[in-house]
């Protein structure tokens, strides 16, 4: 072995091996001490591969980069559709955990895959970044908490690479507001446009078990609704 390494590095000086001094970067510091030994008992210096791995191995070609540019996409997507989940469903009661089975469920959907995660962690659990919810290890997401997702995946294709995304919310709240809030933004707006005077109406009122409903009005106008609009009631615009 040692006659056939010293052919093979025959006028060689320098070698490059997946080593780093002192095992500065653990991720390419692979070959043992003892290789290192042998190369420069043979007045081999030894110098570390780590950037020359990059070029050969790390580079992404074009379809590579696209590949996740697309699976970017899908992930930004993704990540609003779980806020807006979390959000959505605050009356009723979410989990961490259930709001990471939604961004699994989407992933199968859109065609991609993660071996693990997401991390969906609201408050003091965001402290921790490796913190995963399970079935029996998950807090209540409550309006008002800090709540972090932090999603990644790649395509299900040979070659493809990761995407990843980690995004907060300072505050979890219902989307809501006022319908004479609403019927307001409406009514600035066409006022603005030279409209306002014909504007003799409020902007939209509750349908239910009858045309006219009871819960909500987007009425700035007739009267001053101080209800909030809240998901699953009908209302004309």
């Amino acid at each position: 072995m040692l006659k056939a390494l010293g052919k093979s590095l025959s006028g060689v000086t320098r070698v490059a091996m997946e080593y780093s001094p002192e095992n500065t970067l653990t991720r390419v510091s692979r070959v043992d001490a003892g290789t290192v030994e042998l190369a420069r008992s043979m007045s081999h210096e030894v110098v570390s591969s780590a950037d020359l791995m990059q070029y050969a191995t790390h580079q992404w070609t074009p379809e590579q980069l696209s590949d996740h540019r697309r699976t970017d996409d899908k992930l930004g997507r993704i990540v609003n559709e779980a806020f807006a989940h979390a959000g959505e469903h605050l009356v009723k009661g979410v989990t961490e955990f259930q709001v990471a089975e939604f961004i699994r469920s989407r992933f199968r959907e859109e065609g991609i895959e993660s071996p693990d995660g997401p991390i969906v962690a609201v408050n003091a659990n965001a402290t921790d970044p490796h913190y995963e919810p399970t079935a029996d290890n998950t807090s209540m997401i409550k309006r008002g908490d800090w709540l972090l997702i932090d999603l990644w995946a790649k395509g299900v294709a040979p070659g493809s690479v990761y995407a990843d995304i980690t995004w907060k919310t300072p505050t979890i709240r219902v989307p809501s507001c006022w319908g004479s809030q609403a019927d307001r933004v409406a009514r600035d707006y066409i006022t603005s446009r030279g409209y306002g005077e014909y504007f003799t109406h409020r902007l939209g009122y509750s349908i239910g078990f009858e045309v006219h409903s009871e819960a909500v009005n987007l009425d700035g106008f007739e009267t001053h609704d101080t209800r909030n609009i809240i998901p699953g009631v009908c209302f004309s615009i």
